[in-house]
Formats: structure tokens, sequence, C-alpha cells
């Protein structure tokens, strides 16, 4: 157990904390702001009028909730939920891009990357944790979540990253929650998982006997017992900060 272990606030009495896990995608990653740009451009470049583009920007996302569901579901590889998406996006856009579509969505990515940017609020968070073992558990390919951690400059931060891949499971399962904690070596009870998913991250985790955080970036109304609007309020959750600063927690469920 880390020399830093400290008492979580807000309702999880004995509890001690020793690892603390993230998301990757909307957690400490700008995922949404960074693909829009990035197929943006990548349609700007094929041609596509500037009109068109902020649908192409819909099309991109709704291509994505159709196919990475089926990566998930172990019924596509990584490799092809991207060619699906790059064929449709091809599709619609009447053939404009590269035919074959790892080279389509190759194209994609350099944009992509080019854009991708951290929240704000992730370096501070990460350094007031600097004391306790800091990992990540994305439902990505573990290679690309290695990737997009190094594009960022903060691959250095995480004593383990584990993706879809890793464990064969994907979140909300308990298997891939359970089997990083034991390749930790630290329990699941002294353990936080820290995500922008309520059923996929905060209660998932929860249900693997993690304490789970439900990152919700919108301010909505509460939802979770542990409910935080900026990873700012993280540090004072885990009681590393003063207590009066601006924790801000939901009683009540999960």
């Amino acid at each position: 157990m880390s020399s830093r272990a400290t008492p979580l606030a807000g309702g999880v009495t004995g509890r001690r904390v020793s690892a603390v896990l993230f998301d990757v995608d909307q957690t400490l990653t700008d995922y949404e702001s960074s693909a829009r740009a990035g197929i943006i451009a990548h349609c700007a470049e094929l041609g596509v009028p500037s009109p068109r583009l902020p649908a192409a920007a819909g099309l991109w996302f709704r291509l994505e909730q159709e196919h990475f569901p089926r990566y998930l579901a172990g019924e596509l590889t990584f490799a092809d939920q991207r060619r699906h998406r790059a064929l449709g996006m091809r599709r619609a856009l009447g053939g404009r891009g590269p035919g074959d579509p790892d080279a389509w969505f190759a194209a994609y990515l350099v944009h992509y990357e080019a854009n991708l940017a951290l929240f704000d609020d992730v370096p501070g968070c990460l350094d007031a944790l600097s004391g306790l073992t800091l990992g990540v558990i994305s439902n990505n390919d573990v290679d690309y979540t290695r990737t997009k951690l190094a594009l960022t400059g903060i691959a250095d931060r995480f004593a383990i990253a584990v993706g879809r891949d890793t464990y064969g499971a994907a979140k909300p399962s308990p298997v891939i929650f359970g089997s990083t904690c034991a390749a930790l070596g630290v329990s699941a009870a002294e353990t936080v998982y820290v995500g922008d998913s309520l059923p996929f991250d905060a209660q998932g985790a929860t249900d693997a006997g993690l304490t789970g955080v439900w990152l919700d970036r919108s301010c909505g109304l509460p939802r979770f017992a542990r409910q935080i609007s900026t990873l700012a309020e993280l540090p004072g959750l885990l009681g590393l900060t003063d207590p009066g600063s601006d924790l801000k927690l939901a009683e009540g469920v999960g």
C-alpha cells in the first residue's frame, strides 16, 4: 500500500486509497472536440464543401456509435470497426478519399492526433495524486490508448494502461477492473476508478468492488453518490486537499 494512502471522504468509511485508475476519452482527453475537429479537417481536405462539414461530423459520430459497440461485443476487431466507419463515411461522401479503408482512416488520424488535447483540469489533478499508484482502463485498443497518452505527454504518469484487448473484457465487466487491480497488486477495495460514463465507469467499477467516481462534466443533477464535475474536485474527494474546497458530492445513489 502506498505511503500516501488516505481515507476517502464522502461516505466510504474505512476505505483507504492506494491506486486511482482513470478512463481516457472524455475523462483525460477531450475526445469529442478532437474527433470533431479531426473529421472536419479531413473532410475539408477531401474537398467537402464547408456547409456540409457539420453534417459530415455528425455522420462520423453516428458511424462510431454503430460500429464501436460491435468491437466491444467481440463481433469486430479494433481495426475492423475502424474500416467499417471509414467505408461508411467514404460512401456517404461520394467516394472521396482513398479506396483502402485503412488508408482512409489513417488520413483522418493525422488530423485527429493533431487536435488531440487533454482537458485543462488533468495536469493539476495528476500532480495532486502523484504519491498514489495511477493507471488507465479504456475500452479502446491498448496500443492506441498508449499512443494517446504519449501524444498528450502523460504516458509516464501511469503504472499501467489497460484496453479492451488486454484481458479480453470491456467495461463494465468486473473482469477488466479486477484483473487490473491484480496486475497492480492492490485490492479492489483500495482502488478508485474515475470516468465520464455512469454505467460503464462509475457503476461498473462500483459493482466490481472498487470505489467508482462519476465525472459529469455537464454539471448535471446529482445522480450518483460520488459525482464530480471536474477532476479538480478529485483530490478533495480523496482527502488530499482542504475538505472545505469545491467538493461536490451527491448522496444516495451507487
